[in-house]
C-alpha cells in the first residue's frame, strides 16, 4: 500500500510538469503564427501595391530574397516578378519618393530583372547625391560617415590660412599605367521596323492588346521558348508580346530569360458540323412510245383517217 502511494506521489508532479511544457510549446507556436494564413485574398490593387512597397523596403534592410519571394507569392498576383518590374517603371514615371523607387528597383534586381529605365534612374540619382566625408574616431578606432551639404549661392567664402606644408617628392613612374575602359552594354531593347500588333501572348492566336508604330522602342523583359516572340514593356502600362522578325533588337539580348509565366493560348472555335445533304427529286424516262390514232382523238373511216381536232387525212 505504501509503495502504491509513493508511486502516485511521483506520477502527479510529472504529469503536471509535462502539461506545463505542452502549454508553453503551444503558446510559442501560436505566437509565431503557425497555422495562420498570411495571404491577402481580399486586398484591393492599391493595398497590394502598399504591401509590395513594404516587402521591397524590408528586402533592402534584411536582403532576404527568399522571404521577399514568399511574401510576394502570398499576394496572389499572377506574375510577381513582372508586377514588381511594372511597379518600378510606373513609380519612376510618376516621380514617386526616391527611397520607395530605389527599394522597388533593388527588389527587381534581386529577382533578376533590371530595365534600361531603372539604370537611367539610378545613374541620375547618383549624379545628384549629397557628398559624404568619412572621419575616423580616435577613441574607438571606428569610422563614421557624415553627409556634407552642397554649397548654395548664399554660402560665404572663407579664405584658407597660410599653413606651410612640408614638401615631399613623389616618385613619378616612367610610363603611365594603361587602364582598360569597359564599354557599358545597354539593356535589351526592341525597335519596330514596321507597324506591328502587340498581343497578350506569343502567337497570332492571342488577342491584340496594342500596336507598335515604326520606330517605337520597347524594353525586352522576356522571350518564348524558341525566341520567336519578345515580351516587351510597356504597352498601356502593362506587358505585351511582339513578333521578333518585325523588330530590330539591341543590347545584350543573350541575357533575356524565358518569360516567367506564358499565358496558355485561347481555345479555338469548334467547327460547325456539316449538314447532311437532302436528296433532290429528279425525273427519269424509263420508257417511251407513240400514241395511237384513237388515243390522240382520231379514228379510221375506211381508207380515210380522221386525226381528231378537225384534221382529216
Amino acid at each position: 500500500m505504501k509503495a502504491h502511494l509513493r508511486h502516485c506521489s511521483l506520477t502527479v508532479p510529472l504529469i503536471l510538469w509535462l502539461s506545463g511544457v505542452l502549454f508553453l510549446i503551444t503558446t510559442a507556436l501560436v505566437g509565431c503564427g503557425l497555422g495562420r494564413r498570411t495571404d491577402h485574398p481580399r486586398l484591393s490593387l492599391q493595398e497590394r501595391e502598399q504591401v509590395a512597397v513594404a516587402i521591397a523596403t524590408d528586402y533592402v534592410t534584411d536582403h532576404d530574397l527568399d522571404r521577399a519571394k514568399a511574401r510576394l507569392a502570398e499576394l496572389g498576383v499572377a506574375n510577381p516578378v513582372q508586377w514588381i518590374v511594372f511597379l518600378s517603371e510606373r513609380y519612376i514615371a510618376e516621380g514617386r519618393d526616391a527611397s520607395v523607387v530605389e527599394s522597388l528597383i533593388a527588389l527587381s534586381q534581386g529577382l533578376g530583372v533590371r530595365t534600361q529605365r531603372m539604370t537611367d534612374y539610378l545613374v541620375a540619382s547618383a549624379s545628384t547625391a549629397t557628398p559624404a566625408v568619412t572621419k575616423r574616431t580616435e577613441q574607438t578606432g571606428t569610422e563614421e560617415t557624415r553627409s556634407l551639404p552642397l554649397p548654395d549661392s548664399t554660402s560665404t567664402f572663407v579664405p584658407p590660412t597660410n599653413t606651410p606644408v612640408p614638401m615631399t617628392e613623389t616618385p613619378v613612374p616612367p610610363f603611365p599605367t594603361p587602364t582598360s575602359t569597359v564599354t557599358p552594354v545597354p539593356s535589351p531593347f526592341a525597335v519596330a521596323r514596321k507597324a506591328a500588333n502587340v498581343r497578350s501572348g506569343p502567337g497570332t492566336n492571342y488577342p491584340i492588346i496594342g500596336a507598335a508604330a515604326v520606330g517605337d522602342r520597347f524594353d525586352i523583359v522576356g522571350r518564348n521558348g524558341n525566341s520567336s516572340w519578345w515580351q516587351i514593356c510597356c504597352v498601356k502600362e502593362g506587358l505585351g508580346w511582339i513578333y521578333a522578325p518585325l523588330v530590330d533588337s539591341g543590347g545584350n539580348i543573350t541575357t533575356v530569360a524565358l518569360a516567367a509565366e506564358i499565358p496558355p493560348p485561347p481555345p479555338t472555335d469548334t467547327p460547325a458540323p456539316t449538314p447532311t445533304p437532302v436528296p433532290s427529286v429528279d425525273f427519269r424516262i424509263i420508257s417511251q412510245r407513240m400514241w395511237s390514232v384513237q388515243e390522240n382523238g382520231g379514228s379510221f373511216d375506211g381508207p380515210s383517217l380522221h386525226c381528231g381536232y378537225g384534221h382529216d387525212i
